[in-house]
């Protein structure tokens, strides 16, 4: 639902955010300088969504998953660069957001936690 909601409340100065961190992710050749700037999206597409309720209860469950992701992340990838699936994700949710289109930045974002949650921990 916040990608949604970033989809339908994103500011022109949002979007441009979010292009810049894309930008970065996918130049990044340092692992866990590219953890950093993931949050950095996932923090950027909750401030899009211009709810301070959303905000404060994604940066509540990202702070509390945090070291558990760091460690998963690291353990399944190791320290290459990013992973190409995450940053094509995170472009769809990117650009669902752009275009306004609210159905469709909520399923991107559903297809990327689902790749997230079989990835990392093996779950479906």
């Amino acid at each position: 639902q916040l990608a949604a909601q970033a989809a339908i409340k994103a500011h022109p100065a949002d979007v441009q955010k979010l292009d810049r961190c894309m930008e970065d992710m996918r130049a990044e050749k340092s692992f866990p300088h590219w953890k950093r700037l993931d949050e950095r999206l996932h923090r950027h597409l909750a401030e899009a969504a211009h709810n301070h309720l959303l905000l404060l209860i994604s940066e509540t469950l990202r702070s509390h998953g945090r070291a558990l992701l760091d460690r998963r992340l690291s353990e399944v990838f190791g320290h290459h660069t990013g992973p190409d699936d995450a940053n094509q994700q995170h472009e769809a949710i990117v650009d669902a957001i752009r275009k306004g289109d609210p159905d469709q930045a909520e399923a991107a974002m559903r297809e990327h936690l689902r790749w997230v949650r079989v990835t990392l921990f093996g779950l479906r």
